[in-house]
Protein backbone atom coordinates (compact mmCIF):
# COMPACT_ATOMS: atom_id res chain seq x y z
CA UNK A 1 0.00 0.00 0.00
CA UNK A 2 2.49 2.40 1.11
CA UNK A 3 4.57 1.82 -3.18
CA UNK A 4 1.43 2.92 -4.47
CA UNK A 5 1.16 5.95 -2.72
CA UNK A 6 4.35 7.09 -3.08
CA UNK A 7 3.76 5.68 -6.60
CA UNK A 8 0.52 8.19 -6.82
CA UNK A 9 2.38 11.22 -5.46
CA UNK A 10 4.62 11.08 -7.58
CA UNK A 11 2.87 10.88 -10.36
CA UNK A 12 0.94 13.51 -9.83
CA UNK A 13 4.22 15.90 -8.97
CA UNK A 14 5.57 14.63 -12.41
CA UNK A 15 1.94 15.40 -14.22
CA UNK A 16 2.50 19.08 -12.55
CA UNK A 17 5.78 19.60 -13.64
CA UNK A 18 5.51 18.14 -17.20
CA UNK A 19 3.12 21.01 -17.55
CA UNK A 20 4.97 23.90 -16.87
CA UNK A 21 7.68 22.38 -18.97
CA UNK A 22 5.15 22.40 -21.81
CA UNK A 23 3.19 26.11 -20.61
CA UNK A 24 6.26 28.00 -18.71
CA UNK A 25 3.79 30.51 -17.48
CA UNK A 26 3.04 27.41 -14.65
CA UNK A 27 6.31 27.94 -13.25
CA UNK A 28 4.65 30.71 -11.56
CA UNK A 29 1.58 29.18 -10.29
CA UNK A 30 1.36 27.72 -6.55
CA UNK A 31 0.67 24.61 -7.26
CA UNK A 32 3.46 24.04 -9.25
CA UNK A 33 6.03 25.76 -7.14
CA UNK A 34 4.72 22.76 -4.41
CA UNK A 35 4.78 20.31 -6.85
CA UNK A 36 8.66 21.16 -7.04
CA UNK A 37 9.51 21.63 -3.71
CA UNK A 38 7.72 17.81 -3.37
CA UNK A 39 10.36 16.81 -6.05
CA UNK A 40 13.34 18.15 -4.22
CA UNK A 41 12.17 17.35 -0.68
CA UNK A 42 9.09 15.33 0.25
CA UNK A 43 9.75 12.89 -2.20
CA UNK A 44 13.83 11.84 -1.92
CA UNK A 45 13.22 11.20 2.06
CA UNK A 46 9.78 9.14 1.48
CA UNK A 47 12.14 7.07 -0.79
CA UNK A 48 14.43 6.73 1.75
CA UNK A 49 12.28 6.04 4.40
CA UNK A 50 10.63 3.31 1.98
CA UNK A 51 14.05 1.44 1.82
CA UNK A 52 14.49 2.03 6.00
CA UNK A 53 13.48 -1.27 8.01
CA UNK A 54 13.18 0.72 11.11
CA UNK A 55 10.29 2.86 9.59
CA UNK A 56 7.26 2.35 10.44
CA UNK A 57 5.45 1.42 6.79
CA UNK A 58 1.75 2.04 8.16
CA UNK A 59 3.08 5.69 9.99
CA UNK A 60 4.84 6.58 6.27
CA UNK A 61 1.63 5.48 4.91
CA UNK A 62 -0.75 7.93 6.84
CA UNK A 63 1.94 10.94 6.06
CA UNK A 64 1.91 10.36 2.29
CA UNK A 65 -2.27 9.98 2.89
CA UNK A 66 -2.08 13.76 3.90
CA UNK A 67 1.04 14.55 1.53
CA UNK A 68 -1.41 13.75 -1.85
CA UNK A 69 -4.45 15.13 0.01
CA UNK A 70 -2.73 18.56 0.89
CA UNK A 71 -0.91 19.09 -2.42
CA UNK A 72 -4.54 17.63 -4.08
CA UNK A 73 -6.18 20.11 -2.14
CA UNK A 74 -4.11 22.96 -3.30
CA UNK A 75 -4.94 22.23 -6.81
CA UNK A 76 -8.35 22.23 -5.97
CA UNK A 77 -8.16 25.93 -4.69
CA UNK A 78 -6.32 26.98 -7.04
CA UNK A 79 -9.30 25.85 -9.69
CA UNK A 80 -11.81 27.20 -7.47
CA UNK A 81 -10.07 30.52 -7.71
CA UNK A 82 -10.65 30.93 -11.22
CA UNK A 83 -15.21 30.32 -10.81
CA UNK A 84 -15.46 33.57 -9.11
CA UNK A 85 -18.22 35.88 -10.12
CA UNK A 86 -18.22 39.63 -10.98
CA UNK A 87 -15.59 42.10 -12.13
CA UNK A 88 -12.62 42.20 -10.89
CA UNK A 89 -11.89 45.05 -9.00
CA UNK A 90 -8.05 46.83 -7.55
CA UNK A 91 -6.69 49.74 -6.43
CA UNK A 92 -4.61 51.82 -8.95
CA UNK A 93 -2.04 53.89 -6.94
CA UNK A 94 -0.48 57.31 -7.36
CA UNK A 95 3.07 56.64 -8.94
CA UNK A 96 5.07 59.90 -6.99
CA UNK A 97 3.65 59.19 -3.88
CA UNK A 98 4.78 54.96 -4.44
CA UNK A 99 8.44 56.16 -5.20
CA UNK A 100 8.26 57.45 -2.06
CA UNK A 101 7.23 54.76 -0.27
CA UNK A 102 9.71 52.43 -1.93
CA UNK A 103 12.09 55.31 -0.85
CA UNK A 104 10.83 54.92 3.38
CA UNK A 105 10.69 51.39 2.95
CA UNK A 106 14.27 50.53 1.53
CA UNK A 107 15.67 53.21 4.19
CA UNK A 108 14.04 51.58 6.72
CA UNK A 109 15.20 48.16 5.79
CA UNK A 110 18.89 49.18 5.24
CA UNK A 111 18.68 50.84 8.40
CA UNK A 112 17.78 48.01 10.84
CA UNK A 113 19.98 45.36 8.04
CA UNK A 114 23.58 47.24 9.06
CA UNK A 115 22.09 47.64 12.92
CA UNK A 116 21.75 43.73 12.95
CA UNK A 117 25.37 42.81 11.31
CA UNK A 118 26.85 45.07 13.68
CA UNK A 119 25.47 42.88 16.56
CA UNK A 120 28.47 40.93 18.50
CA UNK A 121 28.40 37.25 17.44
CA UNK A 122 27.25 36.61 20.82
CA UNK A 123 24.01 37.47 20.21
CA UNK A 124 23.88 36.63 16.22
CA UNK A 125 25.87 33.46 16.55
CA UNK A 126 23.27 31.11 18.44
CA UNK A 127 20.99 28.81 17.32
CA UNK A 128 17.54 30.36 18.83
CA UNK A 129 17.40 34.46 18.62
CA UNK A 130 16.11 36.28 21.59
CA UNK A 131 15.69 39.85 22.38
CA UNK A 132 17.54 42.60 20.22
CA UNK A 133 18.39 40.34 17.26
CA UNK A 134 14.80 39.35 16.72
CA UNK A 135 13.40 43.12 16.56
CA UNK A 136 15.84 44.14 14.04
CA UNK A 137 15.34 41.19 12.03
CA UNK A 138 11.50 41.61 12.02
CA UNK A 139 12.20 45.23 10.98
CA UNK A 140 14.78 44.57 8.31
CA UNK A 141 12.97 42.63 6.01
CA UNK A 142 11.28 45.87 5.14
CA UNK A 143 14.05 45.33 2.41
CA UNK A 144 13.15 42.61 0.78
CA UNK A 145 9.33 44.05 0.87
CA UNK A 146 11.00 47.46 -0.90
CA UNK A 147 13.38 44.95 -3.35
CA UNK A 148 9.57 43.25 -4.98
CA UNK A 149 7.75 46.92 -5.18
CA UNK A 150 10.53 48.45 -6.41
CA UNK A 151 11.22 45.43 -9.57
CA UNK A 152 7.76 45.38 -10.42
CA UNK A 153 7.47 49.09 -10.90
CA UNK A 154 10.43 49.17 -12.88
CA UNK A 155 9.58 46.31 -14.75
CA UNK A 156 5.99 48.12 -15.53
CA UNK A 157 7.28 51.49 -16.17
CA UNK A 158 11.04 51.45 -16.94
CA UNK A 159 11.37 54.06 -14.53
CA UNK A 160 14.84 54.43 -13.27
CA UNK A 161 14.20 55.87 -9.91
CA UNK A 162 12.59 52.45 -9.61
CA UNK A 163 15.52 50.93 -10.69
CA UNK A 164 18.15 52.28 -8.76
CA UNK A 165 16.17 51.28 -5.31
CA UNK A 166 15.84 47.87 -6.80
CA UNK A 167 19.54 47.60 -7.43
CA UNK A 168 20.12 49.04 -3.84
CA UNK A 169 17.60 46.67 -2.00
CA UNK A 170 19.18 43.52 -3.93
CA UNK A 171 23.20 44.52 -2.35
CA UNK A 172 21.85 43.94 1.12
CA UNK A 173 19.45 40.60 0.52
CA UNK A 174 21.32 38.83 -1.85
CA UNK A 175 24.83 38.83 -0.19
CA UNK A 176 23.59 37.80 3.18
CA UNK A 177 21.22 35.31 1.36
CA UNK A 178 24.65 33.74 -0.21
CA UNK A 179 26.81 34.36 2.65
CA UNK A 180 24.96 33.18 5.38
CA UNK A 181 23.55 30.30 3.23
CA UNK A 182 19.87 30.91 3.56
CA UNK A 183 18.46 28.70 0.98
CA UNK A 184 14.87 30.52 1.58
CA UNK A 185 16.19 33.91 1.10
CA UNK A 186 18.09 32.73 -1.86
CA UNK A 187 14.75 30.63 -3.43
CA UNK A 188 13.08 33.69 -2.72
CA UNK A 189 14.76 36.54 -4.51
CA UNK A 190 14.65 33.90 -7.87
CA UNK A 191 11.47 33.51 -7.58
CA UNK A 192 10.75 37.25 -6.88
CA UNK A 193 13.14 38.24 -9.83
CA UNK A 194 11.17 35.51 -12.09
CA UNK A 195 7.64 36.03 -11.96
CA UNK A 196 7.81 39.78 -11.53
CA UNK A 197 9.39 39.33 -14.84
CA UNK A 198 5.97 37.57 -16.00
CA UNK A 199 3.43 39.83 -13.95
CA UNK A 200 5.09 42.51 -15.60
CA UNK A 201 6.25 41.49 -19.09
CA UNK A 202 4.62 38.85 -19.36
CA UNK A 203 8.27 37.27 -20.08
CA UNK A 204 10.30 34.19 -17.88
CA UNK A 205 13.66 32.84 -18.81
CA UNK A 206 14.19 29.87 -21.27
CA UNK A 207 12.63 26.42 -20.29
CA UNK A 208 16.53 25.09 -19.93
CA UNK A 209 17.46 27.86 -17.54
CA UNK A 210 14.18 27.44 -15.49
CA UNK A 211 14.79 23.64 -15.32
CA UNK A 212 19.11 24.66 -14.50
CA UNK A 213 17.44 26.62 -11.75
CA UNK A 214 15.16 23.85 -10.69
CA UNK A 215 17.91 21.91 -10.29
CA UNK A 216 20.21 24.03 -8.45
CA UNK A 217 17.44 25.01 -5.52
CA UNK A 218 17.00 20.96 -5.41
CA UNK A 219 20.53 20.28 -4.60
CA UNK A 220 20.23 23.44 -2.64
CA UNK A 221 17.42 22.04 -0.41
CA UNK A 222 19.06 18.63 -0.02
CA UNK A 223 22.87 20.12 1.12
CA UNK A 224 22.29 22.91 2.85
CA UNK A 225 23.29 21.32 6.47
CA UNK A 226 26.82 20.46 4.46
CA UNK A 227 27.45 23.83 3.12
CA UNK A 228 26.86 25.46 6.63
CA UNK A 229 29.13 23.25 8.02
CA UNK A 230 31.65 24.36 5.49
CA UNK A 231 30.99 27.66 6.07
CA UNK A 232 30.31 27.97 9.78
CA UNK A 233 32.58 27.11 12.33
CA UNK A 234 31.37 26.54 16.59
CA UNK A 235 33.87 28.40 19.04
CA UNK A 236 34.05 26.75 22.16
CA UNK A 237 31.31 29.12 23.84
CA UNK A 238 29.52 27.40 21.28
CA UNK A 239 28.82 30.59 19.12
CA UNK A 240 28.47 29.57 15.41
CA UNK A 241 30.84 32.00 13.91
CA UNK A 242 31.94 32.05 9.73
CA UNK A 243 35.10 30.21 8.74
CA UNK A 244 37.93 29.81 6.51
CA UNK A 245 36.69 27.65 3.53
CA UNK A 246 37.59 27.15 -0.22
CA UNK A 247 36.24 26.45 -3.25
CA UNK A 248 37.10 23.20 -3.41
CA UNK A 249 35.54 22.13 -0.56
CA UNK A 250 32.27 23.14 -1.44
CA UNK A 251 32.48 21.71 -5.29
CA UNK A 252 32.97 18.22 -2.78
CA UNK A 253 29.45 18.09 -1.54
CA UNK A 254 27.39 15.38 -2.20
CA UNK A 255 24.12 16.08 -2.62
CA UNK A 256 22.40 12.65 -2.10
CA UNK A 257 24.65 11.98 1.11
CA UNK A 258 23.36 12.47 4.23
CA UNK A 259 24.70 12.59 8.07
CA UNK A 260 20.98 12.04 9.25
CA UNK A 261 18.71 8.27 9.85
CA UNK A 262 16.27 8.40 7.29
CA UNK A 263 13.95 8.22 10.94
CA UNK A 264 14.84 11.49 11.98
CA UNK A 265 15.10 13.83 8.61
CA UNK A 266 12.35 16.39 8.21
CA UNK A 267 9.78 13.31 6.20
CA UNK A 268 11.09 10.66 9.39
CA UNK A 269 10.03 13.45 12.28
CA UNK A 270 6.71 14.03 10.57
CA UNK A 271 6.43 10.03 10.46
CA UNK A 272 6.82 9.56 14.02
CA UNK A 273 4.71 12.34 15.32
CA UNK A 274 1.37 11.21 12.72
CA UNK A 275 2.53 7.85 14.62
CA UNK A 276 2.74 9.87 18.02
CA UNK A 277 -0.94 11.98 17.09
CA UNK A 278 -3.00 8.81 15.85
CA UNK A 279 -1.98 6.53 18.52
CA UNK A 280 -3.56 9.03 21.41
CA UNK A 281 -5.70 10.88 19.88
CA UNK A 282 -4.30 13.86 20.70
CA UNK A 283 -5.66 16.50 18.73
CA UNK A 284 -5.32 20.25 18.80
CA UNK A 285 -7.93 21.76 16.89
CA UNK A 286 -6.29 24.75 15.70
CA UNK A 287 -5.16 25.96 19.00
CA UNK A 288 -1.43 26.31 18.45
CA UNK A 289 -1.85 28.68 15.92
CA UNK A 290 -2.96 31.57 18.65
CA UNK A 291 0.46 29.94 20.49
CA UNK A 292 2.48 31.28 17.72
CA UNK A 293 0.89 34.37 17.47
CA UNK A 294 1.64 35.13 20.90
CA UNK A 295 5.42 33.19 20.52
CA UNK A 296 6.08 35.32 17.73
CA UNK A 297 4.30 39.17 18.24
CA UNK A 298 4.22 39.58 22.12
CA UNK A 299 7.79 40.82 23.44
CA UNK A 300 8.36 38.70 26.30
CA UNK A 301 11.48 41.57 27.17
CA UNK A 302 8.64 43.84 27.74
CA UNK A 303 5.64 42.40 29.46
CA UNK A 304 7.66 39.66 31.34
CA UNK A 305 8.48 36.10 30.04
CA UNK A 306 6.07 35.05 32.43
CA UNK A 307 3.36 37.02 31.42
CA UNK A 308 3.91 35.78 27.42
CA UNK A 309 3.70 32.06 28.94
CA UNK A 310 0.62 32.63 30.66
CA UNK A 311 -0.98 33.75 27.45
CA UNK A 312 0.06 30.07 25.67
CA UNK A 313 -2.83 28.03 25.43
CA UNK A 314 -0.08 24.89 25.72
CA UNK A 315 2.07 26.14 28.57
CA UNK A 316 0.38 23.58 30.87
CA UNK A 317 -0.91 20.50 28.42
CA UNK A 318 1.72 19.80 25.94
CA UNK A 319 1.27 18.84 22.80
CA UNK A 320 1.94 15.70 21.52
CA UNK A 321 4.41 16.67 19.01
CA UNK A 322 6.60 18.15 21.66
CA UNK A 323 7.11 14.66 23.13
CA UNK A 324 8.63 13.65 19.95
CA UNK A 325 12.41 13.92 19.97
CA UNK A 326 13.76 15.64 16.68
CA UNK A 327 17.48 16.21 15.68
CA UNK A 328 18.67 19.72 16.28
CA UNK A 329 18.08 21.68 12.62
CA UNK A 330 15.02 19.52 11.55
CA UNK A 331 11.29 20.04 11.70
CA UNK A 332 8.12 17.87 11.30
CA UNK A 333 6.78 19.37 8.15
CA UNK A 334 2.91 20.28 7.33
CA UNK A 335 2.11 16.87 7.43
CA UNK A 336 2.57 16.55 10.92
CA UNK A 337 1.66 19.70 12.75
CA UNK A 338 -1.77 20.09 10.27
CA UNK A 339 -2.52 16.12 11.24
CA UNK A 340 -1.36 17.00 14.84
CA UNK A 341 -4.41 20.20 14.68
CA UNK A 342 -7.06 18.80 12.68
CA UNK A 343 -6.47 15.11 11.62
CA UNK A 344 -7.10 13.53 8.33
CA UNK A 345 -9.15 17.06 7.68
CA UNK A 346 -5.35 18.86 7.32
CA UNK A 347 -6.36 18.95 3.81
CA UNK A 348 -9.31 21.44 3.88
CA UNK A 349 -6.55 23.85 5.15
CA UNK A 350 -4.81 24.14 1.98
CA UNK A 351 -7.72 23.94 0.36
CA UNK A 352 -8.00 27.59 1.53
CA UNK A 353 -4.68 28.27 0.85
CA UNK A 354 -4.66 27.02 -2.13
CA UNK A 355 -7.84 29.47 -2.95
CA UNK A 356 -6.22 32.43 -1.51
CA UNK A 357 -3.09 31.76 -3.69
CA UNK A 358 -5.12 31.69 -6.74
CA UNK A 359 -7.21 34.54 -5.71
CA UNK A 360 -4.09 36.80 -5.52
CA UNK A 361 -2.58 35.34 -8.53
CA UNK A 362 -5.84 36.04 -10.68
CA UNK A 363 -6.07 39.63 -9.60
CA UNK A 364 -2.31 40.20 -10.29
CA UNK A 365 -2.69 38.63 -13.50
CA UNK A 366 -5.18 41.29 -13.76
CA UNK A 367 -2.32 43.91 -13.69
CA UNK A 368 -2.85 44.92 -9.38
CA UNK A 369 0.01 46.02 -9.10
CA UNK A 370 -1.03 45.59 -4.87
CA UNK A 371 -1.88 41.57 -5.60
CA UNK A 372 1.35 41.29 -7.58
CA UNK A 373 3.45 42.36 -4.55
CA UNK A 374 1.89 40.55 -1.89
CA UNK A 375 1.38 37.07 -4.35
CA UNK A 376 5.31 37.17 -4.42
CA UNK A 377 6.02 37.88 -0.78
CA UNK A 378 3.83 35.42 0.39
CA UNK A 379 4.77 32.50 -1.35
CA UNK A 380 8.12 32.15 0.33
CA UNK A 381 5.47 31.56 3.53
CA UNK A 382 3.26 29.32 1.55
CA UNK A 383 6.61 27.12 0.29
CA UNK A 384 7.96 26.88 3.57
CA UNK A 385 5.04 25.72 5.35
CA UNK A 386 5.64 22.70 3.58
CA UNK A 387 8.72 21.97 4.86
CA UNK A 388 8.54 23.78 8.39
CA UNK A 389 5.25 23.35 9.48
CA UNK A 390 2.01 25.13 8.76
CA UNK A 391 1.84 27.23 11.64
CA UNK A 392 4.53 29.37 9.28
CA UNK A 393 1.31 31.35 7.99
CA UNK A 394 0.32 32.73 11.62
CA UNK A 395 4.33 33.53 12.88
CA UNK A 396 4.62 35.43 9.48
CA UNK A 397 1.32 36.77 7.69
CA UNK A 398 0.89 39.30 10.51
CA UNK A 399 3.86 41.04 9.67
CA UNK A 400 3.41 40.96 6.07
CA UNK A 401 -0.12 42.39 5.87
CA UNK A 402 1.27 45.37 8.62
CA UNK A 403 4.11 46.46 6.79
CA UNK A 404 2.27 46.12 3.30
CA UNK A 405 -0.77 47.96 4.67
CA UNK A 406 2.29 50.71 6.02
CA UNK A 407 3.86 50.67 2.98
CA UNK A 408 0.64 51.27 0.65
CA UNK A 409 -2.11 52.49 3.23
CA UNK A 410 -1.30 55.82 2.76
CA UNK A 411 -0.83 56.41 -0.56
CA UNK A 412 -3.75 58.11 -2.99
CA UNK A 413 -5.38 55.62 -4.74
CA UNK A 414 -8.36 55.20 -7.28
CA UNK A 415 -10.27 51.83 -7.82
CA UNK A 416 -10.81 50.31 -11.38
CA UNK A 417 -13.43 47.22 -12.26
CA UNK A 418 -12.65 45.09 -15.56
CA UNK A 419 -14.51 42.39 -16.95
CA UNK A 420 -13.77 38.73 -15.53
CA UNK A 421 -12.61 38.08 -19.21
CA UNK A 422 -10.55 41.31 -19.93
CA UNK A 423 -7.15 39.72 -18.71
CA UNK A 424 -5.10 37.34 -20.32
CA UNK A 425 -4.05 34.43 -18.03
CA UNK A 426 -6.46 33.09 -15.39
CA UNK A 427 -5.49 31.11 -12.63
Amino acid sequence: MTEILFFFLVTICAWLLWAAVYNLRKFCEFPTLIAALYAGFVLPQAHQLLKDPAAPQDDLSKVLVIAIGLLGATILGWRLAAFQRGKLTFAVYNETQLRWAVVGASLVGAIFSIWLRRLPSELTGVSQWTGVPTILYFFSKFQILAFAISLLCYLRSYDRNFLYWALFNAAFIVPAALLDARRESTVEIALIVIIAGWFARRQLPSRLILLGGGAVAAILVSSISQVRRIIFQTNEDGIRVRGTFSVEELLKIDPFASDVMPLYTELGNAVRVVGAVDASGGHTWGLRIWDTFVFNYVPGQWLGYETKRSLQIFDQGVPQSANVKTDLGTVITAFADTFEAFGYAAPLIYLIVGFAYGWLFRLAMAGSLFHQYFYLIALSAGLISITHGFLVFPARLPALVVFSLFIFGFLKRRRIAIGRRSHSVRP
